[in-house]
């Protein structure tokens, strides 16, 4: 890809875009914008599907970057465990597929990764799993990260601090209004609307 072009699969679920001085192999990106699932059912009330936003500040090499299993996102949720020690601290135990043991059997999957530089960005459906290993030494990734809500998006409160947190949004948005308020702005609106 070059000259700022932007790839898209409408089967796939990963977008990336780049800098017009810059090229990068795009043999393997995948497209959240037209994903066909992006409007999945989620636990606790959201209909919608988010598209994720993440653009680097710093360089961040290959080996360092956010990787993504190509076409995850067509599965639907995954339940979500704690890092440290594997809790299913936000959906009841059982509720949710288990996630696959990914990092033991990477040979059987498709994982995609890119290098990126600033300028650079990358869009992926919200259900796509992803993850990011540890920069080395001194190095730093830091990113600026956005997150796209479906016109269809309604509030789901979560028992738990989201990330980022809403302090008190429970209070002024009730469960299963639209996402109505100064804390998400309308981005576009279609015309006639």
């Amino acid at each position: 890809m070059a000259n700022g072009e932007v790839v898209a699969s409408p089967s796939e679920s990963v977008r990336v875009t780049c800098r017009a001085s810059r090229s990068i192999d795009t043999s393997m990106t995948r497209s959240a914008a037209v994903a066909p699932s992006l409007r999945q059912t989620s636990p606790s009330s959201t209909r919608h599907a988010e598209v994720l936003h993440w653009a680097p500040v710093d360089p961040v090499a290959e080996e360092s970057t956010l990787e993504f299993l190509a076409g995850s996102h067509l599965e639907g949720w995954r339940l979500p465990r704690t890092f440290m020690d594997e809790q299913a601290k936000w959906f009841p135990e059982g509720s949710l597929a288990e996630l696959p043991d990914v990092e033991d059997h990477r040979e059987d999957y498709r994982i995609v990764r890119w290098s990126l530089q600033p300028g650079d960005a990358v869009f992926f459906h919200m259900l796509t799993l992803h993850h990011a290993y540890g920069v080395p030494g001194t190095s730093r990734r830091r990113a600026f990260s956005l997150r796209f809500l479906g016109d269809d998006a309604v509030h789901a409160p979560r028992a738990w601090t989201t990330s980022p947190p809403f302090d008190a949004l429970d209070r002024e948005l009730p469960a299963g209004a639209s996402m109505d308020h100064p804390l998400f702005p309308l981005l576009r609106q279609e015309s006639g609307s």
